[in-house]
């Protein structure tokens, strides 16, 4: 496909994501494909049958709008007919831009994405069987997810390779069931040499579908064949699915992706600018990086707001315009969240005296919250390590110290890291 299209495409695709929730870009969104661009007539590939008719109820008009703005240069007609049609059940629905070689690797993915090369280089043959990634909404599972079955089709392209959500097995389920064809769908997923599963969380509550998936992982498993799966969260902290199945997604290794740190998110955004040919100084890079904390997805949604500015208003972006779309599209103009409010949540929380949090008690119920304090301050502010020691009454290395030790409680215990999530979602809301 021509250059150009793939790459008004990946804008497409981006700002089509932002303009919905998470839930839903994970549903369908990240599946579609471009199959032809026509002045005319443009016709994109869907899921399944229920997704195209989904869509075409839903959101046509959206696509619609998105679409033209960014083809209307290539010829591309505003009232151009838009067609749906089910994808070929050997379509691995791969995305080529889901490279490894386009994921920005950093101390927060190191062991994702070692573990992940592995497993494409090394297919027939990978000690990482079932390997489940998990980790927050926009970190890059579905990147390493689909970076795996692309550099396995690379070194073998007679492998069958199947990527889908977990909403897209449920839904063949039903098919299935409703249209008394279960054993076409067996067939098609007990089959596969690579199955690719994104978001497992979602078969919570879906039994006959849990049944079904547990049968294909055995068949899968049982013939030497490697099984992929990602998740927002730990094996053991998803609810309502057999314990057989969580049994099995524990077998094999488990990694999760962390939030990038200032230095990968400099580089992510670097990478991106570099890939829309973009002149941004890096004072604009690296004030970016400092306010935008949450994840790759925002990141590259705010890039793509930039990027209209640049390329389609040739306006020269700035310091103060990167602080203008930042305010807009973060709310930053919204009451900052104290270190006194910060403070007061977690005494509330942990049942320990604000008085006792800032004072210079050393027992260990008062330290824990004091360094909770600490590192929910520099996770939710833009305060430096110094600023936040002010507070406490405290240098910036007893801050820098303190935020060491609570990420190592997160990383070791999952229900910590539930526990200090809750009260990081209570403060920003």
């Amino acid at each position: 496909m021509n250059k150009l299209y793939i790459q008004q495409w990946n804008k497409f695709i981006s700002e089509l994501s932002s303009m919905v929730d998470s839930s839903e870009s994970e549903a369908w969104i990240n599946s579609l494909q471009l199959i032809k661009v026509d002045p005319d007539n443009i016709v994109l590939g869907g899921l399944n049958r229920f997704f195209c008719d989904w869509i075409k109820t839903n959101r046509s008009d959206l696509i619609q709008k998105i679409f033209h703005k960014h083809f209307s240069l290539h010829g591309v007609n505003k009232n151009f007919k838009l067609s749906l049609k089910i994808k070929s059940s050997n379509d691995s629905l791969l995305s080529q831009n889901h490279s490894f070689e386009s994921f920005v690797n950093g101390n927060n993915s190191n062991i994702a994405y070692a573990a992940a090369k592995s497993v494409a280089e090394n297919i027939n043959n990978t000690k990482y069987n079932p390997l489940f990634i998990c980790g927050s909404v926009g970190l890059g599972k579905t990147h390493l997810l689909q970076a795996i079955g692309l550099e396995s089709l690379e070194k073998n392209k007679d492998l069958n390779v199947y990527y889908c959500s977990s909403e897209k097995f449920t839904n063949d389920v039903i098919e299935g069931i409703r249209f008394q064809n279960i054993d076409k769908i067996r067939l098609k997923y007990r089959n596969l040499d690579v199955l690719l599963i994104d978001d497992i969380q979602f078969l919570e509550n879906k039994d006959s579908t849990q049944e079904e998936f547990f049968h294909t992982f055995n068949s899968l498993i049982q013939n030497n064949k490697q099984i992929v799966l990602t998740a927002d969260r730990y094996p053991k902290e998803i609810k309502n699915i057999e314990e057989r199945l969580i049994s099995r997604f524990s077998a094999g290794m488990i990694t999760k992706i962390e939030k990038p740190d200032f230095e990968t998110r400099v580089a992510i955004i670097r990478n991106e600018v570099k890939r829309s040919e973009m002149e941004i100084s890096d004072e604009v890079i690296e004030h970016i990086a400092h306010v935008v904390k949450s994840n790759v997805r925002d990141i590259k949604g705010i890039l793509i707001m930039l990027e209209a500015e640049w390329s389609l208003l040739k306006h020269e972006i700035t310091l103060e315009s990167a602080r203008i779309i930042l305010r807009d599209v973060l709310q930053l103009d919204k009451s900052p969240i104290s270190i006194g409010h910060i403070i007061q949540t977690v005494s509330n929380k942990l049942n320990v005296k604000v008085s006792d949090i800032i004072s210079e008690k050393r027992e260990r119920d008062i330290s824990i919250a004091r360094q909770t304090a600490m590192f929910i301050s520099r996770e939710v502010t833009d305060l430096s390590y110094p600023v936040i020691g002010r507070y406490f009454d405290k240098n910036h290395a007893s801050v820098i110290q303190a935020c060491k030790r609570t990420k190592l409680i997160i990383e070791e215990n999952p229900e910590q890291e539930q526990f200090i999530n809750s009260i990081i979602k209570e403060i920003t809301n």
